[in-house]
């Protein structure tokens, strides 16, 4: 599984299959990207062959608090309004 790193549950914006994990992310964040996935595993043991990597083909949205705030990645934000058939909040 490599999606669901961030989401609605999380308090500032992110992607949600991160190939790799941005230079100004907080530290406990630092792995939960791809590349840093694929690794873990294989440092554990996986065989590199045995591993199948899977990506969302979904979105995850969020809303901003104000119009003026910057729309870069790592910035406040809440869970967008729920989807007319996901009846979710941020998908």
């Amino acid at each position: 599984m490599s999606y669901d790193f961030h989401g609605s549950w999380d308090e500032v914006t992110g992607h949600n299959s991160p190939l790799y994990g941005r230079k100004n992310e907080p530290k406990k964040y630092k792995d939960w990207n791809v590349n840093s996935s694929i690794h873990i595993w294989i440092e554990k043991g996986c065989p590199p062959e045995k591993l199948n990597l899977g990506i969302s083909a979904y979105g995850r949205s969020f809303s901003m608090y104000t119009e003026k705030q910057s729309h870069e990645m790592g910035v406040k934000a809440s869970a967008a309004e729920a989807g007319q058939y996901t009846i979710e909040p941020g998908v």
